[in-house]
């Protein structure tokens, strides 16, 4: 009989945290999200691996190992959601809180909820998770369960071509808190069977250069790299080395690929000049997602060719924004299902024009 461990087989299940403290065993609706691909890299610091005394020959003695963390790397499929009043957000959004994003309700003039967004802010530096992995055998009741706390991460978020589906990567970072035997996972909680939002329908607008509104980019592909730079707590009074995982700097960046056309001449002069617009790609029925920045600035660009045209290879840089919405200057992109009210579009457009 085969006891071996199947790749095909691995599942991921995590829960938040709630003070950093880790969570001893997963919550009835920890194993809810559709994660691809979970990857792990076990990390032992060693104090000197060729570690040799004077002996008078050739032989090595033994090495001291150290610190224990981990790497947690995976992808979800973005499935979106039907705006209700019951707060019902899609699932793999607990992920993007563990990368510094808080979840915010936009409400109409009378209080009714019309749309979820994820934003990243400073308070959200430090909303760890525990995740935990399970290998489980071909055959045979011991299953490995690798246990991490502390963790937080980076993603991105995009679209690796025209009608492919949109794409969350998570890359986490966290102590590994243990790994053992059990005989037992958890149960399969995924309720929402919401099929994953693709780049059809989809317009992308740069306003504030004096480019038509009804002319959107033509792009194949496009990424928003969170920008995350996740440190770790040292505290040398834990058995793994590490308190938690946190942010400390965020760098967001956006890349796509328009093709050349009437807005050559401005994103030219836009790069030049330093000058800064802001970045609206959203689903034309208003169904799907919005994904807005509201002051980017072009960063390197570079002329490359696609399907026979000539393109812009652009890397925006996500910027704080202008706007006078309270609280709102830090918010350097946002990812929203449903609508967000029209006073802030408005002050975002401001904004845009006047940068």
């Amino acid at each position: 009989m085969s006891s071996y461990y199947s790749s095909n087989l691995r599942i991921l299940a995590a829960d938040l945290e709630s003070n950093q403290a880790g969570i001893a065993d997963p919550s009835a609706d920890a194993f809810n999200v559709r994660v691809r691909e979970p990857m792990i890299t076990p990390i032992i610091e060693v104090d000197d691996e060729a570690s040799k005394y004077a002996t008078g020959d050739h032989g090595e003695d033994e090495s001291i190992m150290g610190a224990q963390s981990a790497t947690i790397e995976f992808s979800v499929k973005m499935s979106s959601c039907e705006v209700t009043t019951d707060n019902k957000h899609p699932a793999w959004w607990k992920f993007a809180q563990a990368c510094g994003c808080a979840v915010k309700n936009y409400e109409n003039d009378g209080g009714v909820i019309i749309g979820y967004a994820l934003q990243p802010l400073k308070s959200k530096d430090v909303a760890t998770m525990t995740i935990f992995v399970y290998d489980i055998p071909r055959t045979g009741s011991k299953i490995a369960r690798y246990k991490f706390t502390g963790c937080m991460g980076n993603m991105t978020i995009g679209a690796e071509g025209v009608g492919k589906p949109w794409t969350a990567n998570f890359s986490f970072t966290g102590k590994l808190a243990e790994v053992k035997d059990v005989t037992d996972t958890p149960e399969l909680k995924i309720t929402d069977k919401t099929v994953a939002e693709k780049m059809l329908n989809y317009e992308l607008n740069f306003h504030g250069l004096g480019l038509d509104t009804d002319k959107s980019q033509k792009i194949s592909t496009f990424m928003l790299d969170a920008g995350n730079e996740i440190s770790p707590l040292i505290d040398q009074a834990d058995h793994t080395g590490y308190a938690y995982y946190a942010i400390t700097k965020r760098s967001p960046r956006f890349s796509c690929d328009p093709l050349m056309n009437g807005s050559f001449e401005k994103l030219f002069e836009s790069w030049r000049d330093n000058k800064t617009f802001s970045v609206v790609m959203r689903q034309k029925d208003e169904t799907g997602f919005t994904l807005c920045i509201p002051k980017a600035q072009a960063l390197t660009s570079a002329v490359a060719s696609r399907e026979g045209l000539i393109n812009w290879d652009l890397n925006l840089k996500a910027l704080r924004n202008d706007t006078d919405i309270p609280n709102y200057q830090e918010v350097t992109w946002e990812l929203i299902v449903g609508k967000k009210p029209a006073e802030i579009k408005a002050a975002v457009k401001k904004a845009a024009k006047k940068g």
